[in-house]
């Protein structure tokens, strides 16, 4: 990770800060200032120190993950969807390229939320970003997510060695969040949440015919053949790049 060649000279002092007291809250367990803020290309984020936000913000936003093509930059107007939103990475930046995108942002967990709320009221985001605290499958009802302390993503429970603990959170298929957002057309459906992607294409059937791009991140390789499948069961030619899987509509 290094951010420091495109942060001016505050922020380099804080970031240099930053890998300081994270050496330092992981190997000696000292309780530093817990948060720092960032100015970014333009944007401030909040992040937590040693979490891993800044290499979140570094590859959504530095390089540009899921706007590699500029066919995946969101049109005018646009209604987008960010599942797993985390701090609001993707969603900021498609807000700042697009000034009048709308744009949902979805993310289970509880503490991650509370930052991607801060992050969008930073940057008075708030009439282009609307968070909703979900976990997106293939029922409605409530998940059981692992939450590591070493991280702000919500994932499978699984026996891993990272402390951390399980929790319950409210659950909803896409199809079921569109129908209740009245959404009627989605411009780009991101999709990155830890080995759930193909649960919530699952649940998405009618939200697949009213979406126009998607892009998501596969976490196995049976998880990218599931979801090519049911992509291209759904009209859509597919490209990949790495762990990336970029749609549109035939």
């Amino acid at each position: 990770l290094d951010l420091s060649k495109i942060l001016d000279f505050p922020n380099k002092i804080k970031f240099y800060y930053y890998i300081f007291s994270a050496v330092i809250i992981r190997y000696f367990g000292f309780k530093l200032n817990q948060t720092i803020k960032f100015k970014i290309l333009g944007l401030v984020y909040e992040v937590s120190i040693g979490k891993g936000e800044l290499d979140i913000i570094y590859h959504t936003n530095v390089k540009n993950d899921y706007m590699q093509f500029n066919n995946f930059i969101p049109s005018s107007e646009a209604v987008c969807i960010d599942i797993g939103a985390n701090i609001g990475s993707t969603s900021l930046i498609w807000a700042k390229s697009v000034n009048d995108a709308k744009i949902y942002a979805i993310e289970p967990h509880p503490v991650t939320y509370e930052r991607l709320e801060r992050n969008i009221k930073i940057n008075k985001a708030n009439n282009k970003i609307f968070p909703r605290q979900l976990a997106v499958g293939t029922t409605d009802g409530d998940m059981v997510l692992f939450v590591s302390d070493e991280g702000t993503m919500a994932m499978k429970p699984d026996n891993y060695k990272w402390k951390g603990r399980e929790i319950t959170v409210p659950s909803i298929t896409l199809d079921s969040f569109i129908k209740n957002e009245k959404i009627s057309t989605i411009d780009i459906l991101k999709i990155d949440i830890e080995g759930f992607e193909g649960d919530a294409l699952d649940g998405a059937m009618k939200t697949l015919q009213r979406t126009k791009r998607v892009v998501l991140e596969y976490h196995s390789a049976e998880m990218r053949q599931k979801c090519l499948e049911i992509l291209s069961q759904n009209g859509f030619e597919s490209h990949e790049k790495g762990s990336l899987i970029f749609s549109w509509k035939s």
